[in-house]
């Protein structure tokens, strides 16, 4: 079972065949084609914790504004790399999901829209996070 990196209890369960199934569903939506598939752009962006979940949204690591303190592959991003990484993807508006340690005005000065929906770091989003959430996409 997959299991958030937590020592909190687990408020849900990942099988295998729930990773097959969503993978085989992103195959027929056109989101997945092993045929297309560019490991070697994956593994760019994995590096950048940045994911390309469909052709409409990218889930990416919360960026930290400041000086990067090591080259360490954990360490955060900033968001000007984010902006870079993002050319190309068509990337519209970010939506914040955790505790802000960056300046927004780095995304909104590119013409990204910005949206904060704060909820408590490894826990499930209230069902009104949930509904803003798809208000947005």
């Amino acid at each position: 079972m997959f299991r958030d990196a937590t020592n909190l209890v687990s408020d849900f369960d990942i099988s295998i065949k729930d990773c097959l199934n969503g993978l085989q569903r992103a195959a027929h939506a056109g989101f997945f084609d092993l045929e297309t598939f560019d490991a070697e752009k994956f593994a760019r962006n994995d590096a950048l914790g940045l994911n390309v979940m469909c052709p409409k949204f990218i889930a990416f690591k919360g960026p930290e504004s400041g000086p990067r303190r090591s080259s360490h592959p954990n360490e955060p991003n900033t968001p000007e790399e984010y902006i870079s990484a993002f050319e190309g993807h068509g990337v519209a508006a970010v939506v914040r999901l955790n505790d802000l340690k960056y300046d927004p005005a780095v995304f909104t000065q590119q013409g990204i829209a910005y949206f904060a929906l704060e909820y408590p770091d490894c826990s499930s989003p209230p069902k009104h996070i949930v509904a803003d959430f798809f208000d947005i996409c």
